[in-house]
């Protein structure tokens, strides 16, 4: 005997129920893949253009006197001599870290993912210093990357793709999404628009400095920070080397960036300093005072 199918209005009800139920989990997919920082290429949703304009116009006027070179004019060496007067504080313990030497890696790491934006270059910079890649299993637990792809490129992730393929798919299109808002344009050369903060961290000080200066915190940080996607880990960590030595010498940088769109914001580097093969070693990229559902995750 066949089955019937009740229509009856208790069923109706659930079927709704059901609808009602399935669409809240649509809008929460999309809320949450925005939230990841990355939107499907050629896809601008109108509120994103309404955030861009206020933010274009607000954030600019805040930084408008932040003197600034055209990315494309710009070199490592142009950079770090220019930074060279920037509001630097704080102090360092290990004499072999220089903030000479640090600000010289700010300026590489600028050139190869803003200028040159060249990724068997990047990658051979990184994995240079000694950086290895993470795992697929931490990068899709933390930042959905195999997950998010298909919503991304329009077509299923690759099977048994290593991840410099996932990588350098998502590299290619992190700066030119959102009409021209993340793909930085111009740079802050000198001062108030370029700041080092320096200090010692130890077990009971962790060091992670608040930027300032005569921009002051709350325009260097702002209500809300978008931590950009790394794809790689150091070769050792600041707790473990805080555990062998009993501290690190660490520094945050500040630098205003201005966008295609016309819009500024601040880009803070985070970093330590290893002993052993004594070299700066990037920890962290943020993007500050910014709202982070539009924000690309810039991958570094």
């Amino acid at each position: 005997m066949l089955a019937t199918i009740s229509n009856s209005p208790e069923r109706s009800s659930r079927r709704r129920w059901v609808v009602v139920v399935l669409a809240l989990c649509a809008v929460l997919a999309w809320v949450l893949y925005r939230g990841h920082l990355l939107e499907a290429p050629n896809r601008v949703p109108a509120e994103l253009s309404a955030l861009r304009s206020n933010d274009a116009a607000t954030r600019h006027d805040s930084y408008a006197e932040v003197p600034t070179v055209a990315l494309s004019q710009a070199s490592p060496e142009m950079l770090a001599a220019g930074w060279g007067d920037a509001d630097v504080r704080g102090s360092l313990k290990d004499q072999r870290a220089s903030t000479a030497a640090l600000l010289q890696d700010a300026a590489e790491f600028v050139r190869l993912r803003f200028i040159a934006r060249d990724f068997d270059a990047y990658v051979a910079w990184r994995t240079g210093h000694g950086f290895r890649w993470k795992t697929l299993d931490s990068l899709e637990k933390t930042w959905t990357v195999v997950s998010d792809y298909p919503a991304v490129f329009g077509v299923p992730a690759p099977r048994d793709a290593d991840i410099p393929r996932f990588m350098r798919d998502y590299w290619s299109i992190a700066l030119d999404r959102t009409g021209g808002m993340n793909n930085p344009a111009r740079i802050a050369t000198h001062s108030p628009g370029v700041v080092v903060r320096l200090a010692h961290a130890t077990s009971r000080n962790a060091a992670r400095s608040l930027l300032d200066g005569s921009l002051g915190t709350t325009l260097w940080h702002g209500p809300s920070s978008a931590t950009m996607r790394s794809w790689f880990v150091p070769p050792t960590s600041r707790q473990k080397l805080i555990a062998e030595h009993g501290g690190v010498d660490a520094a945050e940088i500040g630098l205003i960036l201005e966008f295609a769109d016309g819009s500024r914001r601040p880009l803070q580097l985070g970093y330590f300093f290893d002993p052993v093969p004594s070299k700066w070693m990037l920890e962290h990229v943020n993007m500050n005072n910014t709202n982070a559902m539009t924000e690309t995750c810039l991958e570094y």
